[in-house]
């Protein structure tokens, strides 16, 4: 059962990075190969987008990452501009309905739509100011 964000059921934590709650610091740690640069580079996004319990978008500067060797700094660096790229060219795809096609995309964009319009904020004006921070970051 995911409570959070997290399996509580096992001995271990899955961190769900699509719905866990990202406030103060985390620290995740796991095996190589299970997915912590994907998981990473997916709360980044979250947190570029403002998708963080005070919804106030974050800038890159702001985020601190720690890992422990320099080619994982570097493949996360890359991991991460790439998935800005292609996170910005999924917004300009559902703003000419185009369909993404990364799920995980979708769900962040879907997200974000969401909480721009529980702040009575329109979708057009949503989409531009998500451009505009990615643009940023």
């Amino acid at each position: 059962m995911l409570e959070n964000g997290v399996d509580q059921q096992s001995d271990y934590q899955i961190l769900e990075p699509q719905t866990v709650p990202i406030a103060g610091n985390m620290m995740i740690e796991a095996s190589a190969g299970t997915g912590k640069t994907y998981t990473i580079t997916l709360l980044v996004l979250r947190l570029l987008l403002g998708l963080n319990p005070d919804q106030t978008p974050k800038k890159l500067p702001e985020i601190l990452i720690v890992t422990f060797t320099n080619a994982a700094t570097a493949e996360l660096k890359e991991r991460i501009y790439s998935r800005i790229v292609d996170l910005k060219q999924a917004f300009f795809s559902f703003l000419m309905d185009y369909p993404v096609e990364d799920e995980a995309l979708l769900q962040l964009i879907e997200r974000y739509l969401m909480q721009a319009e529980t702040n009575a904020i329109a979708q057009d004006a949503a989409l531009e100011t998500a451009i505009n921070l990615l643009n940023q970051a």
